[in-house]
């Protein structure tokens, strides 16, 4: 815990923003959950009849889509919402480390590998597993056409989204874990290299906008969302250093309750400003940037100020990262289970069966993250770190 006055130093974990991880994951599985009602291929069928939705899908009949709505239509903008997290956390624990070479690179990298590629590893031999299995049959769940030896080589690397093929392949999420790899590498670079100021790291998401909008969208939102929140660190331990973090707090709550009501109603009433056309969504600030970016902001200081905020749920944030990429597999299986059984995909539209699904993924995760992640983590960082 690092401490600057008397009465306020930065806490040893901010669990609020472990808390809004855990939520952005489940975000996304929502937002995924249609796929769930995409029609199986027959053999033959052109790979532009991929992803087709049966003829009886009706997304008004989602679970709880009123409730639900602007997660169903915009729940993939959580990823940002991940890569500005991983960016506050990064400068947070690693930057001063990493410049002031206490943390070399090795260390560095098989701390990252250790955490991300087992899960990564176990899911895509999940999902490959079932794609086997279904395309024995005359119908299969190859949800985009892509799947095959290059992707699976790309995939397995984690390279998908490095623009090389498609990214769109096996278990799709990961395709922004890939991104995070390329993140962490510049990330190390820089703080590694050059003086951690704003000007640079502004200039970093100078490039990131500049890829986002010519390039790789992928990996340029990445970069951009990623080091914006090197800033909004920066702001954070510079409020907390001069004394004013409760002025601070009292600014954001309001400005970040304002920015939350204007992103609802854009959604709900598709106003032209978030419906992502290009000059807007890719030059402006938009949710997945300033909002962000001020509720990442607001949580710190206010557990700052305030002590742990949601640190008797904190397990949302542990099993984030399952959840993310079982959710996908785990789709897949109930696919291609429930079409050898002769169960039809309508049955997803109850409510029960949302719930029965999302405590599946819940109890899934939570067993992988605590007995699988965690004690391969452990094994891999004292066979090569010790």
């Amino acid at each position: 815990m690092t401490k600057y006055s008397s009465n306020i130093s930065i806490p040893a974990r901010f669990y609020s923003l472990d808390v809004i991880r855990g939520i952005a994951a489940f975000a996304v599985v929502i937002y995924h959950y249609p796929v769930l009602f995409i029609k199986p291929i027959q053999r033959g069928m052109p790979a532009s009849d991929s992803h087709v939705f049966l003829e009886s899908f009706s997304a008004i009949k989602m679970p709880f889509y009123n409730l639900l709505y602007i997660i169903y239509k915009s729940g993939d903008l959580a990823v940002d919402l991940f890569f500005g997290l991983s960016g506050f956390i990064f400068f947070w624990l690693f930057a001063d480390n990493i410049k002031n070479n206490v943390l070399g690179v090795k260390e560095f990298f098989i701390h990252r590998f250790s955490r991300l590629y087992p899960l990564h590893l176990i899911t895509l031999l999940w999902i490959l597993t079932f794609q086997f299995f279904s395309s024995w049959n005359s119908i299969w769940f190859d949800f985009f056409n892509n799947n095959n030896i290059g992707n699976f080589i790309l995939t397995l690397l984690f390279s998908s989204a490095w623009g090389i093929g498609n990214w769109r392949v096996f278990n799709t999420p990961v395709w922004s874990v890939s991104v995070e790899v390329i993140l962490y590498a510049i990330f190390y670079i820089f703080c590694r290299n050059f003086k951690i100021t704003n000007t640079a790291i502004v200039f970093l998401t100078i490039i990131g906008l500049a890829l986002n909008y010519k390039t790789n969208h992928q990996i340029g939102s990445g970069i951009f969302s990623f080091f914006l929140s090197g800033v909004t660190y920066n702001l954070y331990k510079n409020v907390i250093q001069s004394g004013k973090a409760k002025v601070a707090l009292s600014i954001l709550i309001p400005a970040v309750l304002t920015l939350l009501l204007i992103l609802i109603s854009s959604v709900y009433l598709e106003w032209g400003i978030l419906n992502r056309t290009p000059l807007l969504w890719r030059y402006t600030f938009l949710p997945a940037v300033l909002l962000f970016q001020a509720i990442i902001l607001l949580l710190a200081l206010a557990e700052t100020i305030w002590g742990p905020l949601g640190n008797k749920i904190y397990i949302l944030g542990d099993i984030s990262y399952s959840v993310y990429l079982i959710h996908f597999p785990l789709q897949v299986m109930l696919l291609v289970l429930f079409g050898l059984f002769g169960i039809h995909q309508e049955i997803f539209y109850y409510r029960s069966a949302f719930i029965i699904f999302l405590f599946l993924l819940f109890i899934i995760s939570t067993f992988s993250h605590y007995l699988f992640e965690r004690k391969i983590q452990s094994s891999i960082r004292r066979r090569w770190l010790m």
